[in-house]
């Protein structure tokens, strides 16, 4: 058994499971994506945001 697990280890997953080498590649590259999405929706909330409370201090003045 130790014997099996020592030459899995030494060969890696990768020519074992061609697949799930690309799996993982993908779920990197959703995974970024979604994160840069929901960085630019945030950016875009807080700038708007930001512009309300500068447009209402203004209009206070």
């Amino acid at each position: 058994m130790s014997d099996v697990i020592a030459r899995k280890g030494s060969e890696g997953y990768c020519s074992e499971y061609p697949w799930l080498f690309y799996t993982d590649l993908l779920l990197g590259l959703v995974v970024t994506v979604i994160t840069m999405i929901l960085v630019g929706v945030f950016n875009t909330i807080r700038r708007e945001v930001e512009a309300l409370i500068l447009g209402i201090r203004v209009t206070e003045k």
